[in-house]
């Protein structure tokens, strides 16, 4: 038998050693949006999802990345809240609701995920720059509004332009069928 280099050895050495403690630490994170559960999933999210948008954020404690995106979701929520509150922010955090992450197919986190008439659509697994987010949040919301649900985003609502007076009047008299006097109406405006 060989001697062994390093002298004696302790004891307890070959002893298992439990290195659970040696994970990854909770990184600070802030209570933001609603947090999803399997009951609110079901009772509250999905239904909401058919008149609003939602945008949701797989999200895990011990993912920097995660708290990251958390925070510059939670910052265009809340600037959108002043306004008409287009979107709704959910929350999912993947370690605390397991079921939840496996029956949407989370693989990664973070992943945003928009609801949109109970369906989810995937929409970044990244952190991408502020500026980003918002422009496919706004998209988002546009599409969504073109399919009936929620409203559009402020800047992006068309507002009709008022009829001018001699418009006004081709009008009335097209629909008292005063044909001469909507074509001389329609010749003043021009």
């Amino acid at each position: 038998m060989s001697r062994n280099p390093f002298g004696e050895l302790p004891k307890n050495l070959a002893q298992a050693v439990d290195l659970s403690s040696l994970g990854k630490p909770a990184v600070p994170t802030p209570e933001v949006g609603i947090a999803l559960n399997q009951k609110n999933f079901v009772e509250e999210i999905l239904p909401a999802s058919n008149t609003q948008v939602i945008i949701t954020l797989a999200w895990s404690p011990r993912s920097t990345q995660s708290r990251d995106i958390l925070l510059i979701l939670d910052e265009l929520n809340k600037h959108d809240s002043n306004g008409n509150n287009p979107w709704i922010f959910a929350t999912l955090n993947v370690d605390q609701e397991a079921a939840v992450a496996q029956a949407l197919q989370i693989q990664s986190v973070p992943i945003a995920i928009a609801i949109i008439q109970e369906q989810l659509v995937p929409l970044f697994e990244s952190v991408p720059p502020k500026e980003q987010v918002r422009m496919v949040i706004d998209k988002v919301i546009a599409l969504a509004a073109e399919r009936g649900i929620g409203t559009p985003a402020p800047d992006e609502q068309e507002v009709e332009a008022p009829m001018e007076p001699e418009e006004l009047a081709a009008m009335d008299a097209l629909e008292k069928n005063d044909l001469a006097g909507a074509e001389q109406a329609y010749k003043n405006w021009i």
